[in-house]
């Protein structure tokens, strides 16, 4: 190995300037050794402060992280239980509008359905801690309430309660003159009067009964409000006239009032539908007469019959004041 010095190394006198330089010359591999190792240790030095400033910042990170995590969890807490998350006591009593709010009752009064929940005492909790299950459960007790969804909401704390309502199909009466004392809804639910009249939105099917033994109303099944319901939708297609109202005050002997005529159905069975399938025809044909019709006859399987007479609301044979016209496959005979 050989080693390059430059004449610095020396003094006037042509000596070196110091026993490192001598030792330098006499020993060149141990002097190498021995930069090699003040470096390492220069760099070993240096990273142990650069260690130690970054243990620091971790440590000021989780420091702050920590005062972080403390004012997230105050200002949370402080949020949680602010008076805008709480109900008055006397929310449902005094019904404060601002607080409670009902939508979709367009049949079931308010009224009604705030006194259902009137025993219901409120906790001292948050809106959100608060179990509406015994709203629900109350207000879905009332006849004409299918579902009921109840929606919690804050600043300031209150309650907005979606009701669905059962969609009426029948209204019952004594007779087409008096108001409607009760009505079906699709799921063959009974409801009474407190919830009549129906808005004018509503068009049910008006049927006459006096709910006696022979004709007792409250004890029909969802198949047979369906059953009459679709009766009155199968005169109205073949027909294209409106169903007026639905006689049903003898369930032997049925009468239905199509807008222009009354048509007798007698007894629902089997055969009724295949008796109205040609009212629209018969119809046309009446157009023709001169007398006064009663109603049309179609109680028979066979035949069909025109009653002539004036057009009084009663189902006595009696009043016939008129021969009776019978029409048989389709051809009409005096």
């Amino acid at each position: 190995m050989s080693y390059n010095f430059n004449e610095n190394e020396y003094n006037n006198e042509g000596r070196f300037n110091n026993d490192d330089e001598l030792g330098r010359l006499m020993n060149p591999d141990k002097t190498e050794e021995t930069t090699i190792m003040r470096r390492s240790m220069e760099i070993s030095r240096k990273q142990r402060q650069i260690r130690q400033k970054g243990l620091l910042l971790i440590r000021l990170r989780g420091l702050l992280r920590f005062l972080i995590t403390l004012l997230i969890l105050y200002f949370t807490y402080r949020l949680m239980t602010a008076a805008k998350w709480y109900l008055p006591k006397d929310t449902i009593n005094s019904y404060e509008i601002k607080r409670i709010q009902i939508v979709g009752n367009k049949i079931t009064p308010t009224y009604k359905i705030v006194t259902s929940i009137s025993d219901i005492e409120l906790p001292h909790k948050p809106i959100y801690m608060i179990n509406t299950d015994e709203f629900s459960r109350k207000i879905s007790a009332l006849d004409a309430v299918k579902k009921v969804y109840i929606k919690r909401l804050w600043a300031p704390a209150r309650i907005i309660i979606y009701v669905e309502e059962r969609e009426p199909v029948l209204t019952i009466a004594p007779s087409k003159d008096v108001t409607p004392i009760a009505y079906f809804s699709k799921d063959g639910k009974l409801v009474g009067r407190d919830y009549l009249p129906l808005p004018k939105e509503y068009n049910p099917i008006l049927v006459l009964s006096y709910g006696n033994q022979n004709d007792d109303y409250t004890k029909w099944s969802k198949d047979k409000v369906l059953s009459i319901e679709k009766l009155a939708k199968t005169l109205e297609k073949s027909s294209g006239e409106k169903v007026q109202y639905i006689d049903m005050r003898k369930p032997e002997d049925i009468y239905v009032k199509l807008t222009s005529i009354k048509i007798r159905i007698g007894e629902i069975d089997g055969n009724t539908y295949n008796r109205i399938k040609d009212i629209k025809s018969i119809l046309k044909k009446t157009e023709s007469f001169e007398k006064k019709i009663k109603y049309i006859d179609l109680s028979w399987d066979e035949s069909k019959y025109l009653k002539l007479g004036q057009d009084e609301e009663t189902n006595d044979e009696q009043t016939i004041q008129q021969p009776v016209v019978e029409e048989k496959d389709g051809n009409s005979t005096d």
